[in-house]
């Protein structure tokens, strides 16, 4: 996923399945301003619909992936 700091924050990011549940989660403690392109191991998780979110200080951005296996 792509996203761009505008200012320095700290970034969390969580993966979330269809009822809400947290999944995954990783801290990447506080991050420059910048563009970054982030990749995640999704091993483990089935085939289907989840959803992505990164909470940048008080901005969150949340995207909706499909995981093929």
């Amino acid at each position: 996923m792509d996203f761009n700091l505008l200012e320095s924050a700290d970034v969390n990011v969580y993966v979330y399945d269809l009822n809400g549940r947290v999944l995954q989660s990783a801290a990447y403690g506080n991050l420059p301003k910048s563009n970054y392109n982030m990749s995640m191991n999704l091993n483990g998780l089935s085939t289907g619909l989840y959803f992505v979110s990164i909470q940048a200080g008080e901005s969150v951005i949340t995207k909706k992936i499909q995981v093929n296996n």
